[in-house]
C-alpha cells in the first residue's frame, strides 16, 4: 500500500460509490490502474467491505473518543467486555499500555454511563474523553420505504450497479438513482468502507495534537491537512476539546513516522501525543440493530 492506495481509501470512506472514472481524474492515473490497485486491496483485504448504513447524522448520534493508560492485567479480557457493550464501534490496543475506544451514542444522556463503564473496565488513568465535532454538512431529508429496501440490498455491497440494484427489489432503474442520489446529497447515508490496514504490516500512529492557546484550531487543522495529506488516515477535532486535534496516520516503517513526528514538533505546538497502534478490533452498534430492526418493520 502506498500513497496512491491512501488517497483511494479517503475516497471511499467519504463516498464508496465514487466511479473509477472520477477516481482516476483525482488522481491522474489511469481507469487500469485504479481498478487493479481496487482489486488488490479487496483481494488482501485491506478492504473488507463497501458499506451503506443510515448516517450518524441522519440519526443524530454523538461520536465519542476515550483513551488512556489501562491498568487491567488481562487486556484481551478488557477488550472482549468492552466490545460487548452497544455503543462500541472499535476499541484499539497502542503502545504505553493504552486503550482507544471509539462509541456512538444516542443521545448526551447515554455518555456519564457509558464513559464510567469504559473508564472502570480499564481501570483507565486520567483518560481523555473527547466529542466529535459534528461536520458541516447536515442531514436535510428522511428515509423512506424504497430507501430502506435499497439499503438492505447493499448494505455491505454498496457499490453495486444500479441496474443490478432495480433488479433485486423490483424498482426501475431510474427510481434507484434518484434515491441513491438523494441520500448523499441529503446526508442521509454513511456510503463508506470497512478497512483494516493491520493486515498488511502497515504502522498506524495516533497524535494528540494540543493546539497553542494563541492559535486558531480551525487554522491549525487545515495546515495539517495540507502538509501531512499524503500519511492522514483520519483527522478528527472535538466540540468539547477545540485545542485538541486527533490525527491518525499511516506509514511503512519506523523511519518514516519518526520523521513525521519531527515534522510535527517543528511547528511547535504546545503538546504532542504519540500512540502506535498494534491491535484494533470493530463491532456491530446499536446503529446496526436499529437498521435490521427497520428492515424487519418493512
Amino acid at each position: 500500500m502506498d500513497s496512491v492506495d491512501l488517497k483511494i481509501v479517503k475516497l471511499f470512506f467519504q463516498n464508496c460509490r465514487i466511479s473509477y472514472r472520477e477516481i482516476s481524474e483525482k488522481n491522474h492515473i489511469s481507469l487500469n490502474v485504479v481498478y487493479k490497485r481496487v482489486q488488490k486491496m479487496i483481494d488482501s483485504g485491506l478492504i473488507a467491505n463497501f458499506t451503506a448504513k443510515p448516517s450518524n447524522s441522519y440519526l443524530k448520534t454523538i461520536n465519542i473518543l476515550i483513551y488512556g493508560k489501562f491498568t487491567v492485567k488481562n487486556p484481551k479480557k478488557m477488550i472482549k467486555e468492552i466490545i460487548r457493550d452497544e455503543h462500541v464501534h472499535f476499541v484499539g490496543l497502542a503502545t504505553n499500555n493504552t486503550v482507544l475506544v471509539e462509541a456512538i451514542l444516542r443521545d448526551t444522556s447515554e455518555m456519564h454511563a457509558y464513559t464510567e463503564f469504559v473508564i472502570n473496565t480499564a481501570k483507565m488513568f486520567q483518560p481523555f474523553i473527547g466529542i466529535k465535532k459534528i461536520p458541516n454538512k447536515m442531514t436535510s431529508g428522511d428515509l423512506y420505504k424504497t430507501d430502506y429496501r435499497i439499503l438492505n440490498t447493499i448494505y455491505n455491497e454498496a457499490r453495486m450497479s444500479f441496474k443490478e440494484i432495480s433488479g433485486k427489489i423490483g424498482i426501475s432503474t431510474k427510481t434507484v438513482k434518484k434515491r441513491i442520489q438523494t441520500m448523499l446529497d441529503e446526508n442521509l447515508v454513511d456510503f463508506s468502507i470497512d478497512f483494516a490496514p493491520h493486515l498488511e504490516g502497515m504502522i498506524i500512529s495516533n497524535f494528540n495534537i494540543r493546539i497553542n492557546s494563541e492559535r486558531k484550531s480551525d487554522q491549525e487543522y487545515q495546515k495539517i491537512l495540507q502538509n501531512f495529506e499524503e500519511n492522514i488516515l483520519y483527522l478528527q477535532q472535538f466540540s468539547n476539546k477545540p485545542k485538541n486535534i486527533m490525527l491518525t496516520t499511516i506509514v511503512k516503517s519506523n523511519s518514516e513516522l519518526s520523521e513525521l513526528y519531527s515534522k510535527l514538533q517543528d511547528i511547535n505546538y504546545s503538546e504532542i501525543e504519540q500512540l502506535v497502534i498494534f491491535h484494533g478490533e470493530f463491532n456491530k452498534t446499536w446503529r446496526d440493530r436499529l437498521f435490521q430492526k427497520k428492515l424487519e418493520e418493512l
